[in-house]
């Protein structure tokens, strides 16, 4: 609705770059399931354009300052651009505003699994799976946690789990893998890997 590009830097036609929004009228605002604060930032992240996506979900978090999905998208953005500590930040957020987010949980843990942190990565894959029991990523989390504190026995459990959960997803079974390889079990540990091939051929991982 503005064509001009200059236009669109006054704040008149994009509220968010007013320097101040105090002294205007309280507003409903029913979104019905789109969040046009976050559009913007989606639209430049499916372009790749991650610069920019990043610029967009810090303008709505500065309207908005406890907006999930912003906090959310905006780790996502950094993981892309090799931010970590700035994702784990922004998915912790996303996860302490809403408790029931389980993949924030699983992101901010995955995080904390790469830095060695096992105790705290555990305790995020648990608060994931009393969200979303049914998620195999936090089952893989919690999984990968437990190995890392030296409980293999319950760390096999929760990879079986989430194969149980999804016998399609390719992680899970890279990941059983992995605790069957560390385990000794290499004839059981080739197998897994080759199924994890099997179900993602592109799987660098297995």
């Amino acid at each position: 609705y503005v064509p001009n590009k200059e236009h669109r830097k006054d704040w008149r036609a994009s509220p968010l770059l007013a320097k101040s929004l105090k002294g205007l009228p309280e507003a409903l605002v029913i979104l019905a399931g789109f969040d046009p604060l976050c559009a913007e930032g989606d639209a430049y992240a499916a372009q790749g354009k991650l610069k920019e996506a990043t610029i967009e979900y810090r303008n709505a978090l500065k309207a908005v300052p406890d907006l999930v999905e912003a906090h959310y998208q905006l780790g996502r953005a950094y993981l892309q651009t090799e931010e970590p500590e700035k994702a784990y930040q922004s998915f912790v957020r996303a996860a302490d505003l809403d408790p029931a987010h389980a993949d924030a949980h699983v992101r901010a843990g995955t995080l904390l699994l790469v830095a060695g942190d096992y105790r705290e990565a555990r305790t995020l894959a648990e608060r994931a799976l009393k969200a979303s029991p049914a998620s195999a990523d936090a089952h893989i989390l919690l999984g990968n946690a437990l190995a890392g504190l030296d409980n293999p026995g319950r760390a096999l459990n929760q990879i079986e789990q989430a194969i149980h959960l999804d016998p399609t997803y390719a992680p899970a079974w890279t990941t059983l893998g992995a605790l069957r390889f560390h385990g000794g079990k290499r004839e059981e540990a080739r197998q897994a890997f080759q199924k994890a091939v099997d179900l993602n051929p592109k799987s660098a991982d297995a």
